[in-house]
């Protein structure tokens, strides 16, 4: 195979080459190249409500939900998939809009919820249990990607954005972001609202966006303060190099 692309793919998927009795056939690597290269067709509904960041999904009643489950594991070095038999690893997301927020909520369903950053720690939070959000507002402003801490040590919500146009703790580089969070008997909750002029864009019925929810997992009860303790990513689009992929995410659209 002379793609480096598909070559570099198969090998994120665990493929080793070597000599055997079958072989890769031209329809097989055309159907390959063609899941590579074609757009994502997901679709996901942002109704117009407004929502109260609190941690808690009482405003979302009667809001669709979409579902990240556990067949839907990015191929990435060094990660297993989920093993359904053995794990709970799910995230139900919500998105609603108004005038002036993009509100975005994951309840995610984790059986053990591993927390292991200190609060000065704020970045690369894919290291243990966290979530992310891309988006791509096709706008001058760029992509923006949050990456959500549910708690740290300290039991507090982090949130920074991350590998975007603008990267760095939401404090500092997008200070007008909401976020909150809350424990779950099975998990955990996070809720944010992102500014539209954050976007670049106005909001308005029939919008759309790129999009993509990840999830970032571990079941490490071992886990030292500020240790990489990764062992399962979830996407709504599980693809190789999802995170920078944006021609790959889905599509949110905004719906009155």
């Amino acid at each position: 195979m002379k793609n480096e692309y598909i070559q570099k793919a198969l090998k994120k998927i665990g493929f080793v080459e070597k000599k055997s009795e079958y072989a890769v056939t031209p329809w097989y690597l055309k159907e390959y190249e063609k899941i590579l290269t074609a757009p994502s067709e997901k679709i996901a509904v942002a109704v117009k409500k407004t929502i109260t960041v609190d941690g808690k999904l009482n405003d979302w009643k009667g809001v669709p939900y979409n579902v990240v489950d556990e067949d839907m594991n990015v191929p990435v070095a060094g990660l297993k998939k989920v093993n359904k038999r053995k794990q709970i690893l799910h995230s139900y997301f919500y998105a609603a809009w108004d005038e002036n927020y993009l509100y975005l909520a994951a309840r995610v369903f984790d059986e053990y919820v591993v927390v292991n950053i200190a609060p000065d720690d704020l970045g690369t939070f894919y290291r243990t249990d966290s979530i992310e959000f891309y988006i791509d507002p096709h706008s001058e402003a760029g992509i923006f990607k949050l990456a959500v801490l549910p708690f740290d040590t300290e039991g507090h919500v982090q949130a920074v954005r991350h590998e975007d146009a603008k990267p760095g703790p939401i404090s500092e580089v997008a200070p007008e972001v909401k976020v909150a969070s809350s424990r779950t008997e099975n998990g955990y909750i996070v809720e944010v609202a992102i500014p539209f002029k954050y976007l670049g864009v106005i909001p308005k019925d029939g919008l759309k966006l790129g999009f993509c929810h990840t999830v970032h997992n571990s079941n490490r009860r071992d886990a030292k303060i500020g240790e990489y303790v990764r062992e399962n990513m979830l996407s709504w689009i599980p693809l190789p190099e999802i995170w920078a992929r944006p021609e790959k995410w889905g599509t949110l659209e905004l719906k009155e």
